[in-house]
């Protein structure tokens, strides 16, 4: 019984060997990755493999630009003697607000 368990193993070995070793799209453009992941499992489309990390990359770029970029700004529109000058006097990101939470020591609301 012991010897039938452990060709029991050596074959699971073996089917999660070749399981990964055929070639995908993903272990064809990063063959410097090792790691197992979803996307160079052989039952994912060339579709899938492309698309879903685009998708998340394209995510992490929305968020990243959305609470960095300009939120609002006040600017004060004179008129001089004729001369029209727009003045900005603040403006406002989200980066920004949380930098100065941090320097206020007010932690909990810089880290919400």
């Amino acid at each position: 019984k012991g010897q039938s368990s452990s060709s029991n193993s050596g074959n699971s070995e073996l089917e999660k060997t070749s399981s990964h070793q055929s070639s995908s799209l993903w272990q064809f453009l990063f063959p410097f990755l090792s790691w197992d992941c979803l996307a160079s499992e052989k039952h994912v489309s060339k579709i899938g493999q492309i698309v879903v990390p685009l998708l998340l990359l394209g995510n992490i770029a929305m968020f990243l630009v959305s609470n960095t970029g300009k939120i609002a700004s006040i600017v004060a529109n004179v008129d001089l003697a004729g001369t029209k000058l727009d003045l900005t006097l603040i403006e406002f990101s989200l980066a920004d607000t949380t930098k100065d939470m941090w320097i206020a020591k007010t932690y909990a609301l810089s880290i919400l």
